[in-house]
């Protein structure tokens, strides 16, 4: 199943090849199933059909909270963080993104954006 099934309307295809709007283009006909970490980073980023991809993306980092795509060890946290701050999720989300915040801070990386997106997090989770 893809995003474009799963999420409709399906998306036109994109203008131009190039860019970050192609690529989430081209991210909407991907099948779930071959999703990257890079991928659900830049969707969920883009706030794109997060109500699918963050369960997708928590079993990821509850995997390996580090886990990362292209940019950084945490980048997929952070974007998975980012996008439940200050927005109206099931508490079950919140919940499980405010646990992998409190097991990264315990694991004493030293990756000052993804300590501090944790602790965000779990202030804004109540923690």
């Amino acid at each position: 199943m893809t995003l474009d099934e799963l999420d409709p309307p399906a998306w036109r295809v994109a203008d131009s090849d190039a860019g970050l709007i192609a690529t989430c283009h081209r991210l909407r006909r991907k099948p779930l199933d071959a999703f990257t970490t890079e991928d659900l980073r830049v969707m969920i980023g883009q706030r794109i059909a997060i109500h699918i991809l963050l369960p997708i993306a928590i079993d990821h980092i509850e995997a390996d909270p580090l886990a990362s795509g292209d940019c950084y060890a945490g980048d997929l946290f952070v974007a998975c963080a980012n996008a439940c701050r200050n927005n109206d999720y099931t508490p079950g989300i919140r919940d499980s993104i405010a646990r992998i915040a409190l097991a990264i801070l315990k694991s004493q990386t030293n990756d000052t954006v993804v300590v501090e997106s944790a602790k965000l997090m779990l202030q804004d989770n109540g923690g």
